[in-house]
């Protein structure tokens, strides 16, 4: 990274690299370019700059101190020698002592300070043509768009050299092997892991597979500082269940805990406890005790290569740090060797102790080195009393890590190479500990400091690895790496790894290594797995014994007893040994097979499934799908072990009998209401190449759920048992007769009974999943609505209480713990007026459990508004995302400003009406609590019919929002906010520094002064209850992540992939707020969505499995101009019927001629509808799209103040922008002119300023086709920012807010 810069053997130097003697110069210049290019020119201060030629006068000057005498020697560009006189200090105070002290020459007048010296102290230095910087090394991501035009590495001596060879009678840059560049550009194997969860799976191994608690307190305690992912959510969130940390930690439970013998209650005396709370300081004062403990493992099972059977275990009190040193036998010479490799490695620490507690079994030989060469003092515990030796409880810690890390080695690792794991095994067990003497700082960093990752990366022992071949140690056609496993890291090295070689059984230091981690990061279940999970599960089936299903499994057989229900009817119980039943139920007998096996039933007269694969059923898909003449099949229900109340499927074997053709009929069909029970079962009609290999394959890809061929979701399910307990299903809509007379007429055929129930069951299920208000059973799995919860005995209490809080609050208040909002009264049918009564409508209720909330249990009561008949307009004016996206650019861009947000609370139900509504409920569906307060018996109808009025705004009236902003318009209005009348939902103030986005009631603040922000709080407080978070950090859903340090925003959307995997449609608000790259197959599916194929279900699961398998997205916005910038791209017939695709690229820059790329404040992914004629139509048609979204964008930047320039509107077509730019003259381009003359005409107002770059640097190409995936994966960091760079910044803020450690 650092500029070549050659010395001038005139200038007077201060520098410091590390250099050798002068010697014969290297006459080959392929040695180096410039004898100092690890050298920068530094100005110094006026003193040094003055034209005195006295160098002592200007060290003076300086007031540099003289710290002693300089015997460094140097060798210049020209080959002479120069001699340095002193060394100094150089005035610069973040630097170290070590990179701050410098060297006085006095032939050199200019100062020259080291550039590999300064990065050796922990920095960057980054070189461009305005200038250099110096940055912390953990402050810096560099990200790079292409391969580097030279590389160069850095010798022995500290000095950067860039290889040359000669080609035709010049020299030039070498070009690097693959394996070099590889080298050079790897940091370590964990930031090339996809996903958060990998990435913990690889540092759990790495670290030895430690228990969470322990884990998690290292962590918190900051032992793992600079490691990369480490942070205590990560792990939290994604701590692996591994089978290696119990094969080492698992312990034997312990008594007495949870003990049932009863305890005799104790009362104490609480007088003495009493007093005055005072601000009491607690001291713990540490003495060094200067004691260690020593003692000897048990023999290991296996030999090592090296002859070492045993480990010696010592345990220093003060830093708690174990030490081991592996034994070829417990004779003196042996255990003398290792006892001075331990001691050699304390004293390194600058620790000596001064006493040494050990077990009996000791030789005088020992005895006598403890005492007269190290001037200890011994001590024996005594006789059969281990465990007042402290390294028995060592020898116990560090068995368990070490016999973790063993379970975790690959499966062919050779057991005879476990001692060269010690060291690792070491490192990572004493970071897991904390220091006695200093506990803020972990046991190796008490005796070694702290623990570099970044130089020293770790990796899981005994993983599988490639160990690269240098080039020169291997043939011309040899393979490149051999295998062989890691074994540990090299402490003497920078960034090598101690290996084992497999071919060679010898150890080798390598700098390039492959891991094989897909095994640690990635488990699979093997086939003897699945095969010993199968029989187990059948097991205990026989016995009994019931296997345990998850909540997702539990809402899958849901989905499978609904659609069996709706097909085959509902199963019945076997008769219970009870004689008292008049009427038991009886077992119902197996449908008639089909000849020909179909495989999973599609489509049926009887009920087709109403879901598949967790999608739901539309219309034209249940009527676009034949119908089998075959029937499928049909599953036996059969009793199951399980438990009572439960039954599993059991398909039929054997020849299958075979059934008369249906004959259709021609009667009319009945109403649901009186709808005869379902005729025996026929078998229906098939179209021809009903069971090809292709409708095979299709009809097991529609069982499969999304996200199913992720490798995180390859583990087996455990056969299921379908319970038969159910809530009663709601009665059948007016309009599943005319639904399935639909499907029945698309399908050729009268409609049966059966057609009515398909109807019915497809109509509750589109209303079941069309209201998000269901709240799961945990103890069923069920999805259970307000009545069910009602219903209830266990649920009923906690849900009744708060339906009763939520009447309360809407009407004249509750217990006298809610107070009212008058929003809604209690009437008689009599008191609504006669010509209203056609507009009564109905409330619904909605329950949500949100956690965290103060109060999780929520109930809303809405009001059906698609039943109101308004004569007004009710189009409420709000912020869209874009308006939102500028605003945070606008943040990050201007000076001193900062970001809030506000939220209104019950902002509709503050809200006068212009006319009152009506409403009607059911007395059943309101507590008994409210019932008794407002006296409703007395109101309710003789059909239980209870009618309310509403008086002001509520959830669910269409008028609502609009008559609320009305009213918070009017009021804002009064104190100088007023609503731009261009941009709806834009706000700013008459002369205050202050605007807002305004998303139905909430609000997103850019303020310069706390102050401004506080009178927009103060105004609001004076009509509404509001809610302040002064950090912003989350609004309209996305989580922003603010650096103003930086002048940085960094938007995301954590967990939210996750829950919208059961609504595919709420993809694409994810893919406009913070993952534009998911637009184009977005897109792509949408456009088939009016006629669905298998191929569509196929990319549907590719991109479900894509975003199961990735982290969050994350885009960030950093500071600009806040000038518009766009790119434009076309794909010329690249979509089916000879459509073409536009693609843009929208965001916010700095005012040049080629605008460098910011965050996107919006991506186009468009399908242009016409056909175009050539590829220069599709581009003007791209333009076209582009500079019209441009201009409503101008708009809202000209109304937040920032004056735009002609936007620049990047092509990569010549052609395009010759026609548009007037350097063509078009002929013929009647199919155009309309884009062409209006894109002439705007570029002639300098709205625009369309110009032309190549195709490589138009990032729109992105979003107009299809990519491979290593295009993906090499665009994505140029749009997404990669999860690292926000826990860095999530790190120092901790480090920032954390108090100081206590010094040892």
């Amino acid at each position: 990274m650092a500029k070549a810069d050659v010395a001038n053997p005139r200038r007077r130097a201060i520098e410091t690299p590390p250099t050798t003697l002068p010697g014969r110069p290297n006459p080959f210049p392929s040695s180096t370019v410039a004898a100092r290019s690890d050298m920068l020119s530094a100005q110094a201060p006026a003193p040094w700059s003055d034209k005195s030629s006295n160098p002592r006068a200007q060290q003076s000057s300086a007031h540099l101190p003289i710290l002693r005498k300089s015997s460094k020697r140097v060798r210049v560009a020209n080959g002479d020698v120069s001699t340095a006189t002193n060394v100094t200090k150089l005035p610069f105070e973040r630097l170290s002592a070590a990179a701050a002290e410098a060297h006085e020459f006095p032939d050199f007048p200019d100062s020259l300070m080291s550039v590999g010296k300064t990065n050796d102290d922990g920095n960057v230095s980054i070189f461009t043509k305005d200038g250099v910087t110096v940055h912390r090394e953990e402050d810096v991501l560099i990200t790079l768009r292409g391969e580097p035009i030279l590389i160069g590495v850095r010798d022995g001596n500290g000095r950067y050299r860039i290889p040359l060879h000669q080609s035709r009678d010049s020299w030039t840059p070498r070009v690097p092997s693959e394996a070099k560049a590889a080298e050079l550009r790897q940091a370590n194997s964990v930031y090339d892991l996809p996903s958060m969860e990998q990435g913990i799976r690889w540092m759990h191994a790495v670290c030895g597979y430690p228990v969470k608690s322990t884990w998690l307190k290292a962590v918190k305690a900051g032992n793992f500082h600079g490691w990369p992912l480490l942070s205590p959510s990560a792990i939290k969130k994604y701590y692996p269940e591994t089978a290696e940390t119990p094969k080492g930690h698992m312990a034997q439970s312990r008594k007495n805990v949870r003990s049932t013998k009863s305890k005799p209650l104790e009362i104490g005396n609480p007088d003495p406890l009493k007093g005055i709370k005072k601000r009491d300081v607690a001291i713990h004062v540490y003495d060094a005790r200067e004691t260690v403990f020593s003692d000897q493992t048990g023999k290991f099972p296996v030999r090592s290569q090296a002859g070492h059977c045993y480990v010696m275990v010592l345990v220093d009190i003060d830093s708690s740090a174990i030490l081991v040193e592996p034994l070829k036998s417990r004779k003196d010479a042996e255990m003398i060797r290792a006892y001075r490799a331990i001691m050699a490695r304390l004293h390194a620490a600058n620790i000596y102790p001064k006493k040494h507690v050990l077990d009996n079994e000791i030789s005088a030989v020992m005895k006598q080195l403890i005492t007269s060469e190290y001037k200890m003092e011994y001590e024996l515990v005594p006789p059969g009393c281990h465990r007042r030796n402290a390294a028995e409880v060592a020898i116990r810690n560090f068995k368990a890590h070490f016999l973790s890390i063993m379970a975790g080695v690959a499966d062919d690792f050779p057991w005879s190479q476990w001692d060269k794991l010690l060291p690792q095994a070491e490192i990572t067990l004493n970071l897991l500990r904390q220091s006695n003497a200093t506990p803020a700082i972990s046991a190796y960093a008490h005796i070694n400091g702290p623990f570099d990752y970044n130089k020293m990366p770790l990796a899981p022992m005994g993983c599988k690895v490639q160990i690269h071949e240098k080039a020169d140690q291997r043939a011309s056609w040899a393979f490149h790496s051999v295998d062989g496993w890691y074994l540990s890291t090299s402490p003497e090295h920078y960034r090598t790894h101690l290996c084992h070689v497999k071919s060679t059984r010898r150890n080798r230091l390598a700098d390039t290594v492959q891991f094989f981690h897909k095994n640690i990061t990635n488990p699979t279940l093997t086939h003897a797995d699945k095969i010993m999970n199968a029989i187990s599960a059948c097991a205990k089936a026989l016995k009994g014994q019931p296997n345990d299903i998850s909540d997702s499994q539990l809402r899958d057989m849901e989905r499978m007893l609904e659609a069996a229900t709706q097909r085959f009817g509902r199963p019945q119980q076997s008769p219970a040994p009870q004689p008292n039943h008049a009427n038991p139920p009886t077992r119902p007998q197996p449908q008639a097979a089909p000849r020909v096996p179909t495989g999973v039933p599609r489509s049926s007269e009887g009920a087709e499934a109403p879901r598949d694969d967790g999608r739901r059923i539309t219309r034209s898909m249940a009527a676009a799908r034949p119908l089998p003449r075959v029937a499928p099949n049909l599953p036996n229900f059969s009793p199951s072990n399980s438990g009572p109340g439960s039954y599993s499927l059991a398909y039929p074997t054997g020849p299958p009998p075979t059934a008369p053709p249906r004959k259709p009929t021609t009667a009319p069909p009945r109403s649901p209401a009186t709808t005869p029970p379902p005729p025996p079962a026929t078998p229906p009609t098939t179209p021809p190449a009903m069971n090809t290999r292709a409708r095979s394959r299709q009809a097991a890809n529609l069982q499969r759920p999304p996200a199913y061929n992720t490798r995180s979701r390859s583990k087996a399910m455990p056969p299921i048992s379908l319970p038969t307990q159910r809530p009663a299903a709601p009665p059948a809509p007016k309009r599943a007769g005319r639904r399935s007379a639909r499907i029945a007429q698309a399908s050729g055929r009268a409609m049966s009974a059966q057609d009515v129930k398909m109807g019915r069951a497809l109509a509750t299920i589109e209303r079941r999943l069309g209201r998000a208000f269901a709240v799961m059973d945990k103890k069923t799995g069920k999805m259970l609505n307000y009545r069910q919860l009602l219903r209830d005995p266990d649920l009923r209490p906690t849900w009744s209480r708060s339906s009763a809080d939520e009447f309360g609050r809407l009407a004249q208040g509750i217990g006298g713990r809610i107070k009212g909002s008058d929003t809604i009264r209690f009437i008689r049918r009599s008191d609504v007026p006669k010509d209203r009564r056609k507009d009564i409508t109905y409330g619904q209720f909605v329950c949500t459990f949100r956690p965290e909330k103060k109060d999780p249990f929520r109930t809303r009561f809405t009001v059906g508004g698609d039943r109101i008949n308004y004569p007004g307009e009710v189009v409420m004016p709000t912020a869209e995302m874009l308006v939102a996206k500028i605003l945070f650019n606008s943040v990050v861009s201007t000076k001193n400003a900062k970001f809030m947000t506000m939220d209104i609370s019950n902002f509709y139900l503050n809200t006068p009406l212009k006319r009152p509504e009506f409403m009607r409920l059911k007395l059943s569906d309101i507590p008994d609590e409210v019932i008794s307060q407002y006296k409703l018996n007395d109101l309710a109808e003789p059909d239980g019919s209870v009618y309310i009025k509403v008086i002001r705004g509520m959830y669910g009236l269409p008028q609502a929002g609009l008559l609320a902003n009305e009213l918070l318009e009017k009021r804002l209005n009064q104190a100088g906010y007023h609503q731009s009348k261009i941009v709806p939902g834009l706000w700013t103030h008459d002369w205050r520094p202050i605007q807002f986005t305004l998303v139905v009631d909430d609000f997103g603040v850019k303020y310069v002064g706390k102050e401004h922000a506080q009178h927009l709080k103060k105004t609001l407080e004076e009509h509404y209850k509001i809610t302040t978070d002064w950090s912003g950090e989350r609004y309209i859903g996305i989580n922003l992540m603010w650096d103003y340090k930086r002048r940085r925003v960094h938007l995301s959307m954590p967990g939210y992939k996750r829950w919208i995997q059961q609504v595919v449609g709420k993809f694409l608000f994810y893919g406009r707020a913070v993952d534009p790259t998911l637009l184009c197959p977005l897109s792509a599916i949408a456009a088939q969505s009016a006629a669905p194929t298998t191929e569509t279900l196929d990319r549907t699961n590719q991109v479900l499995d894509f975003l199961a398998t990735q982290d969050d997205a994350i885009i960030t916005y950093s500071a600009s101009d806040m000038v518009l910038a766009a790119h434009s791209d076309a794909s010329y017939l690249s979509k089916p019927k000879a459509r073409s695709r536009a693609g843009g690229h929208f965001f916010l820059s700095a005012n040049v001629d080629e605008p460098p790329n910011n965050g996107a404040i919006l991506n186009i992914a468009h399908i242009i509808k016409n056909v175009m004629s050539s590829a220069t139509e599709a581009e003007l048609a791209a333009l076209y799209i582009m500079a019209r979204e441009a201009v409503y964008m101008r708009i809202i930047l000209e109304e937040l103040g920032h004056e735009q320039p002609p936007t620049p509107l990047q092509t990569d077509n010549s052609m395009a922008d010759g026609v548009v730019n007037g350097k063509i003259t078009p002929k013929r381009t009647k199919a155009m002119d309309m884009r062409f003359h209006w894109l002439r005409d705007r570029e002639c107002q300098d709205q625009f300023r369309i110009f032309w770059r190549p195709g490589k640097l138009n990032y729109a190409d992105y979003w107009t086709k299809h990519h491979s995936a290593k295009h993906h994966k090499h665009m994505r960091r140029e749009f997404l920012t990669p999860p690292i760079v926000l826990e860095m910044l999530r790190l120092e803020r901790q480090q920032h807010h954390a108090p100081a450690a206590p010094a040892a």
